[in-house]
């Protein structure tokens, strides 16, 4: 299955060494998702929703070549950065990616220390396979962000927050552009979504608020769990006025994630957020959007100057 795959990208990875870059870059994940199609969470690692932001993001990113100065003192090199008034060893963090047990039991867990040994900042998402206290141990010092899919009930908003803070996390992380699941074609020639067998729920199956409006406990009646899951993930009617209940619920920096227009990044200014990433969801939610990197300028333009931006 996947141990098979992954020995196979291996060779791939070294041929592609070999012969070069646009092999490199877009064989490599292409031939080992083929490899691994019989497990049936294989096509999320490489997939978009429809493919279309997904090609755009690449085919943009190609618009942007390097553009090399001579005659610079390299012999030392400083790539750290600052965000949230915090020193950053480097200017990457690892973007929230849930459900991450389709491909490793591990899961978040593994993740965070690989975080930690290399001292990269995590945001762990809400969709995640272990709770994010588990999660933030297994970070320890390391930098940690939550991010938030915001649900329709606000108490429970409130307690996912709330036990991020207490857990130690630095910031919270709110995703604008996932009101309701996308039509993600791959997800649907498949019949598949993890959700509906109960993975990637640990940060709800563990909160006191979501487990109240449960009649049994979650691994007693997992069918219910995700029924209930479905009836509160998802907030269709969210407006920026909302976002004064997410603020009087923390003392955390708010980043909102998924901003694209420039009056959208304005507004988060006007609401009073620390931040806004600029992102597409990597293709997986508003298929046929803007390349987030077109995006970029416009934002930095409107806000860069007065509020944190970060690129997804």
């Amino acid at each position: 299955g996947l141990g098979e795959a992954r020995g196979a990208a291996h060779g791939l990875l070294e041929s592609g060494r070999r012969v070069g870059g646009d092999f490199f870059a877009q064989g490599i994940l292409q031939r080992s998702g083929r490899l691994a199609h019989q497990h049936r969470g294989a096509h999320r690692l490489p997939g978009g929703a429809g493919e279309g932001s997904m090609a755009a993001n690449r085919n943009s990113f190609d618009r942007y070549p390097l553009f090399p100065r001579m005659l610079t003192d390299v012999s030392e090199r400083d790539l750290t950065t600052t965000v949230l008034g915090k020193k950053h060893a480097t200017p990457l963090m690892l973007a929230p990616l849930g459900v991450q047990e389709i491909l490793h039991p591990d899961a978040e867990l593994a993740v965070a220390r690989a975080a930690a040994d290399v001292g990269v900042p995590m945001i762990l998402s809400t969709v995640s396979s272990y709770p994010m206290e588990q999660v933030k141990h297994e970070l320890g010092d390391t930098t940690g962000w939550y991010q938030l899919y915001w649900p329709n009930d606000d108490e429970l908003a409130t307690s996912l927050v709330q036990r991020a803070e207490k857990a130690g996390y630095e910031a919270i992380v709110i995703t604008l552009d996932t009101k309701m699941l996308a039509w993600r074609e791959r997800d649907l020639e498949g019949a598949y979504l993890p959700f509906l067998q109960g993975k990637g729920l640990a940060n709800y199956t563990s909160d006191p608020v979501f487990r109240a409006g449960l009649d049994k406990a979650p691994e007693e009646d997992v069918i219910a769990t995700v029924k209930h899951w479905s009836q509160v993930y998802a907030s269709p009617e969210r407006s920026w006025p909302d976002l004064a209940k997410l603020r009087a619920a923390t003392n955390l920096p708010l980043i909102l994630k998924g901003v694209l227009h420039p009056e959208d990044a304005l507004a988060a200014r006007r609401a009073g957020m620390d931040g806004v990433i600029v992102s597409n969801h990597g293709g997986r939610q508003v298929d046929g959007s803007i390349a987030a990197i077109d995006a970029l300028a416009g934002v930095v333009d409107a806000v860069g100057d007065h509020m944190t931006v970060l690129f997804d």
